[in-house]
């Protein structure tokens, strides 16, 4: 006897909401200003929203009434390159992503050594003041030189305290995918890939990182995109364990 399946669709009434801007941020709903860079944003529980300054080199923090706080930095931002003392050190600070935890605010990064074209990496800490996490880094900041030409695009935060960067790394054959994992004190976590860093090379041409998401299993998945030099990009996800294994 043959058995049928019956199948019951119901229709389900879909409702449009009408959206308006919340009026006690910014102007009417906006918070428009020429310091601030679209890149990264990482709006906070308590309302606070911090952006990436508008030269890159920087952290600007808008109080939840959408304007300048002035008790982060002492003026509502934080320049790296005086804040962290790296004058004459670096140039070219390049941020490229923010986040942020209960009680601190992380940005990442990469920057040129003085005479130098090639990106080196950082990672920078420091409170809701505006004030550098002397505990992480130096005074601060932690940076990395690979040795190649390295820059990093998206950062989490991972449920150990640790810090996995996601970037590129050029000079050595096609563009590859750079994976970086800093312990919660900014040194490298020497348990993760060799001695902290993984390259990933998954086709003949160059590999793009894209973004980075720490699962409900507690791997970490990456998006990528790559291929031949001359054909056509395909995108993949890949899945790592702590230790940086598939």
């Amino acid at each position: 006897m043959k058995k049928y399946h019956l199948l019951l669709l119901g229709t389900i009434g879909l409702h449009a909401q009408t959206l308006f801007p919340d009026a006690t941020f910014g102007t009417n709903g906006v918070a428009a200003t020429d310091v601030l860079h679209r890149r990264s944003m990482f709006p906070t529980q308590t309302g606070k929203v911090y952006c990436i300054q508008s030269n890159l080199e920087g952290v600007v923090a808008l109080n939840e009434n959408g304007f300048a706080d002035g008790d982060f930095g002492g003026d509502g931002s934080v320049d790296f390159v005086s804040q962290f003392g790296m004058t004459g050190v670096a140039t070219n600070y390049d941020v490229n992503w923010i986040a942020s935890t209960t009680d601190n605010v992380f940005a990442f990064g990469y920057y040129h050594a003085s005479g130098s074209s090639d990106g080196n990496l950082f990672a920078a800490k420091f409170d809701h003041d505006g004030n550098p996490d002397t505990t992480f880094g130096t005074n601060g900041i932690a940076t990395v030189d690979l040795g190649l030409d390295e820059r990093m695009y998206k950062a989490i935060v991972t449920n150990s305290g640790k810090i996995l960067c996601v970037g590129w790394q050029d000079g050595n054959g096609p563009r590859k995918t750079l994976l970086l994992m800093h312990n919660a004190d900014g040194s490298r976590d020497t348990s993760f890939g060799n001695n902290g860093s993984k390259v990933v090379s998954l086709y003949p041409g160059v590999t793009f990182p894209g973004d980075v998401v720490q699962g409900y299993d507690n791997k970490f998945y990456i998006s990528c995109e790559g291929g031949n030099d001359f054909g056509p990009m395909e995108s993949c996800i890949i899945k790592l364990d702590s230790a940086g294994n598939y």
